[in-house]
C-alpha cells in the first residue's frame, strides 16, 4: 500500500511539474514511531509526539506529519489525494510512509514530508 500510495502522490507531483519525492527510511521509521505510539500507546498526533519522533530518528530540516485513520481504505486515500495539498507543495523533497491497522481493523497511515537534501 505504501507504494501504491507514494505512487499516486507522485503522478499528481510530476504532472504539475513538481520534483517527486524520494522515499527515505528514516522518516519511514518517524511515521512508524508515530503509528505505534497512536495504535499502542493511545496517543494522539499532536506537536509533542511529532517533535519526540524527529528528535529520536535525528530528523533536520522542516517537516510535516499528515495523518488520517479509517475502517476504509479508500476513504483514507480519497481523503489524502483530494484534500492534501500539502502533498504537492513544492518545497517537500522526501516522503516516509507507515500504514498499520489497529486491534479493531482500524487503518491508520501517517505521513512524513521532509525538505533536508
Amino acid at each position: 500500500m505504501n507504494h501504491a500510495l507514494l505512487a499516486s502522490i507522485n503522478s499528481t507531483r510530476n504532472n504539475e511539474g513538481n520534483i517527486i519525492l524520494s522515499e527515505n527510511a528514516d522518516l519511514m521509521s518517524v511515521a512508524f514511531y508515530i503509528n505505534d505510539q497512536k495504535i499502542n500507546e493511545d496517543r494522539e498526533l499532536d506537536n509533542t509526539l511529532f517533535s519526540e519522533a524527529l528528535n529520536t530518528f535525528n530528523i533536520n530540516g522542516s517537516s510535516k506529519a499528515i495523518g488520517r485513520s479509517s475502517s476504509s481504505w479508500s476513504n483514507i486515500i480519497d481523503s489524502l489525494l483530494d484534500e492534501e495539498a500539502e502533498l504537492y507543495n513544492i518545497n517537500w523533497q522526501r516522503i516516509g510512509i507507515d500504514i498499520s491497522t489497529d486491534s479493531q481493523g482500524t487503518i491508520h497511515c501517517v505521513i512524513i514530508l521532509n525538505n533536508q537534501s
